[in-house]
């Protein structure tokens, strides 16, 4: 007699080696794919690179990252709704630091040497919506969820209705203010760095919550994604030929610049599709990962959000490097380079900040309030630094080229 795929019962529980897998897979993917962009202007010569940065990471980077990061919430122990809040502010104030350490530091030592009016540009960006802001706003949202006691299929229905309403409203908004148009561009985009707008991507992390309900059931798993896997591959290969070589108005996501940040509903359902089925793919991947392999996969993981910030700060360092230089010196193999040693000195920090940062983490954790105090104030005088440099660069008081 054939066994049952689903119980009715929670039966599968604790850490699942799939999504360990996808995380680990999803921020090593980031990493190159910011390499490539950041640093090669005419990567697109070069069909791998052109590839992974213009298709394949805009599907199974950030988004798997945000996906993970909802099965994440099932799969974790039952947090009260303040607990989540209180994580969704320190995610803000993480990615608060981050910018200002990968943004501001550079622009204002690069004005300081070189007196360079275009520097103070950079200190602007230190309220860019990234996607640790992103998860930051999730969950202090998920602690509202939570205090009203919604369920995962409640709290998806009302990330596409979000999803809906942001595509509506995109580039919309303009208030000739850069600072308030950034501000609001943390919700839908706007013409400022938006990249991460909460209304567009909620749906990532509901989806993931969703999903993760629905594996926590799975008693099979091998016939689960088994039986999951061709038809989801087979709507990833019909939506990416639809996507990037017919002529038409609906799924943009590939053919339209910015299209990542302000995703539409339609091209948002083939993308969780593609996601599921890097998951399936990831399942049977994970089978033979057993022992050191397993917990390696499992650090990277656990400690994944250092890994973002830890590489994002090297990169935006080695961009300023390779300015002073020469920009267009960068080749395929120069690439190629610098994406094997910005992975491998991440790999190094992350590990010696955990190995030897807990005295930071307990000063941190014991003055939580005046270090989260110091760096809004520090942020603010950098974006009011970058406000008396020539109005032909984005500041407080004008909109970027006005």
């Amino acid at each position: 007699m054939e066994h049952k795929i689903f119980s009715s019962e929670k039966v599968n529980t604790g850490r699942q080696r799939e999504v360990d897998l996808l995380k680990a897979f999803s921020i090593i993917m980031m990493i190159v794919t910011h390499v490539i962009d950041e640093t090669y202007i005419g990567y697109a010569v070069h069909t791998p690179f052109m590839v992974i940065d213009d298709i394949l990471a805009q599907s199974v980077g950030a988004m798997s990252f945000m996906i993970c990061m909802g099965i994440g919430v099932i799969y974790s122990r039952s947090a009260s709704w303040d607990k989540y809040v209180r994580r969704g502010i320190s995610l803000l104030m993480t990615g608060q630091l981050l910018n200002v350490i990968r943004y501001a530091v550079p622009g204002v030592i690069v004005f300081i040497i070189t007196g360079e009016e275009s520097a103070r540009d950079w200190c602007m960006l230190v309220f860019s919506c990234d996607i640790l802001e992103f998860a930051g706003l999730f969950f202090i949202c998920l602690g509202l969820f939570r205090y009203f006691i919604l369920k995962s299929s409640h709290i998806f229905i009302i990330s596409v209705i979000a999803n809906i309403i942001g595509t509506l409203l995109k580039l919309k908004i303009n208030t000739g203010y850069y600072g308030i148009d950034q501000f609001i561009g943390m919700f839908v985009f706007t013409d400022t760095e938006s990249y991460f707008p909460f209304f567009h991507w909620l749906i990532y992390p509901a989806f993931g919550m969703l999903l993760g309900e629905v594996l926590q059931h799975v008693t099979d798993k091998k016939r689960f994604y088994g039986y999951c896997i061709i038809p989801t591959l087979i709507v990833w290969f019909v939506y990416f030929y639809i996507g990037i070589f017919v002529e038409q108005d609906v799924l943009k996501f590939y053919n339209e610049w910015q299209s990542m940040a302000y995703v539409n509903i339609a091209d948002v359902m083939f993308q969780l599709v593609i996601n599921f089925s890097m998951l399936c793919i990831f399942y049977f991947l994970s089978i033979p990962i057993k022992g050191k392999m397993e917990k390696g996969v499992g650090y990277i993981s656990k400690n994944i959000n250092r890994y973002y910030c830890v590489h994002s700060v090297i990169i935006y360092v080695t961009v300023e490097i390779i300015d002073l230089i020469d920009r267009f010196a960068v080749n395929t193999w120069i690439c190629y380079v610098l994406i094997a040693v910005v992975t491998a000195l991440t790999m190094v920090v992350v590990f010696l900040y955990d190995r030897y940062g807990e005295p930071v983490r307990k000063f941190v954790s014991a003055h939580r309030r005046v270090c989260y105090s110091l760096l809004v104030i520090v942020s603010v005088l950098l974006c009011f630094f970058a406000s008396m440099g020539e109005d032909m660069y984005p500041n407080l008081n004008n909109d970027y080229g006005n």
